[in-house]
């Protein structure tokens, strides 16, 4: 269960240097308000996590903390339109493995940490998970990259 935190990254991130090799970048600038606005979710979520939906409040706060890391360490991959194509290929994936492992409970959440609210079998949480999980890869892989002459 474990590798999951490792190999889910890496296969996600040799999607992302697929996408970047053949697809052109195109800034997309109208995204970095949309981007900040969205530092609002963060007081959201820490009173959701107040109410007792753990779950979905640290999922709030910490897509609302790698929106702000990507602009901080101005990576701006959210600024960046191949991004979006990344994301549309991550959120197919995860509706075929996440929604085959709810569908057979091999996954099990307790419904009383979360808003309950799912898309087919899947939490909405998870998908918010997914996003910011392999946002802040790409970020930390994108900045040591630079870093790295690569």
């Amino acid at each position: 269960e474990w590798l999951f935190f490792i190999s889910v990254p890496f296969a996600c991130l040799f999607i992302w240097e697929i996408l970047t090799f053949f697809l052109a970048g195109r800034a997309l600038k109208v995204f970095d308000h949309l981007r900040l606005l969205a530092l609002l979710i963060m007081p959201l979520g820490v009173w959701i996590a107040a109410t007792g939906k753990e779950y979905t409040g640290i999922v709030l706060i910490v897509f609302s903390l790698v929106l702000l890391l990507d602009k901080l360490l101005k990576t701006d991959i959210t600024l960046d339109g191949r991004y979006y194509a990344f994301l549309a290929i991550q959120i197919g994936l995860t509706l075929i493995f996440n929604g085959y492992l709810t569908a057979r409970s091999v996954v099990l959440y307790d419904q009383s940490y979360q808003l309950d609210f799912r898309i087919v079998t899947i939490p909405v949480e998870d998908f918010l998970y997914g996003i910011s999980h392999i946002l802040l890869t790409i970020i930390v892989y994108t900045k040591m990259k630079g870093r790295l002459g690569g």
